[in-house]
C-alpha cells in the first residue's frame, strides 16, 4: 500500500479564517457606508418632492386661478398637498407653518423659511412672496459636547 503524501499547497485553517475576519470587517464597513448614503439619498428626494409640491401648487393656481394650499402636520411628520402627503421618515419637520396658500397669480401667501434636519444636516427652502419662488439651502449640523 502507497503511502498518503499530503498537498502542500493547501491553505491552512488558520489562513482561511484570517481571509474570512477581514473579508468581514471589509463588508461591515461597506455595509455602513451604502445605509448613510441611502439614508442621505432618501431626506434628499424627499425634500425634492416637498420642493415640487410647492412648484405643483403654485402651477395649478396659474392654470385653474384658483387658490392652492400645501398644508404640514408637525406632529405626523407629513405634507399635505390635494391627495398627495409625503411623510418624512429620514428627516424631521423643524418648522413650518401649517397653510402655504397660492394665489391665481401663483404668489404665496407668506414669506418663510422651511427648515428640515436629518442626523447630519439641516435644509432650509426659503419661500419668497411675490413671485414665489424658492431657494433651498443646506448647512451642516455640528455638535459642541
Amino acid at each position: 500500500m502507497a503511502p498518503l503524501r499530503l498537498n502542500k499547497r493547501a491553505f491552512t485553517i488558520g489562513e482561511l479564517l484570517l481571509v474570512l475576519v477581514i473579508v468581514m470587517l471589509l463588508a461591515g464597513i461597506s455595509f455602513k457606508g451604502v445605509s448613510q448614503l441611502h439614508t442621505q439619498l432618501n431626506s434628499f428626494f424627499s425634500l425634492k418632492r416637498t420642493v415640487m409640491h410647492h412648484q405643483l401648487a403654485q402651477m395649478r393656481a396659474l392654470e385653474t386661478k384658483q387658490t392652492q394650499e400645501v398644508r404640514y402636520d408637525l406632529l405626523k411628520q407629513q405634507q399635505l398637498f390635494g391627495t398627495i402627503s409625503e411623510d418624512y421618515q429620514e428627516m424631521t419637520i423643524v418648522k413650518a407653518a401649517p397653510r402655504y396658500r397660492y394665489n391665481s397669480a401663483g404668489e404665496v401667501n407668506r414669506f418663510d423659511t422651511l427648515i428640515f434636519e436629518t442626523a447630519h444636516h439641516q435644509f432650509k427652502v426659503v419661500m419668497h412672496i411675490k413671485w414665489g419662488r424658492m431657494r433651498l439651502e443646506k448647512t451642516e449640523r455640528f455638535y459642541l459636547d
